[in-house]
């Protein structure tokens, strides 16, 4: 992380220096000279070895339903993601008719199924318990 004019600049994150805007990945992308030039210094947040960073009154209980919403988000992510990396062959398809190619077109139809699958799975825990069995079970 790195700091300038004591504001802490997270990977990842734009940020507004004068009045340019800086994208996302400008942290990424560019040398220890750009970042001299512009300011900025290395920063590392100060270590608690006193306990946790939160307090118990923070801790708020959280439902059934919303743990599920969690589970399934996590289960499902890397079948989202393939679909996501293969969106630009149906948005082709139906923006210039150019046919989905039929590998894609595979893997996008198993990738439904499996989340499918999940949902349903996860849908039909009654309690924390079964839930947690099916966050834990390997793909």
């Amino acid at each position: 992380m790195f700091k300038v004019n004591g504001k802490v600049l997270v990977p990842g994150s734009s940020f507004i220096l004068g009045d340019i805007k800086y994208p996302p990945n400008w942290l990424d992308l560019s040398s220890m000279e750009d970042r001299d030039r512009l300011g900025l210094s290395k920063y590392s947040p100060p270590i608690n070895n006193e306990g946790p960073v939160f307090h118990m009154s923070d801790v708020k209980e959280v439902s059934l339903e919303e743990e599920k919403l969690f589970v399934c988000f996590r289960k499902t992510r890397k079948w989202v993601r393939s679909l996501s990396a293969t969106d630009w062959a149906v948005v082709r398809a139906a923006e210039i008719g150019t046919p989905v190619p039929e590998a894609i077109a595979l893997e996008r139809a198993q990738a439904r199924s499996k989340i499918q699958q999940i949902q349903l799975l996860i849908e039909s825990a009654t309690d924390r318990e079964e839930l947690r069995t099916i966050f834990l079970e390997e793909e």
